[in-house]
């Protein structure tokens, strides 16, 4: 299991980190791992997460976006 940090999942996104921060406040985005006050996330969840939301047109929404306006 490789364990990334913020900065580094963000990267990986093509997202910025305050968006990751904002998205763990909410309940939305990748699974992620807390070791004491450091935030990691697992490379192979972060892999997930992009397979999950993988859309076909630019009608589709993502899995993070359903229920939200716009």
């Amino acid at each position: 299991m490789k364990l990334v940090d913020t900065r580094e999942a963000a990267k990986m996104l093509r997202l910025s980190p305050s968006t990751l921060a904002k998205w763990r406040c909410y309940g939305q985005g990748p699974a992620f791992v807390r070791v004491g006050a450091r935030i990691f996330y697992e490379s192979g969840e972060l892999e997930r997460f992009i397979e999950r939301n993988r859309c076909r047109s630019t009608s589709d929404r993502p899995r993070w976006m359903k229920g939200q306006n716009g």
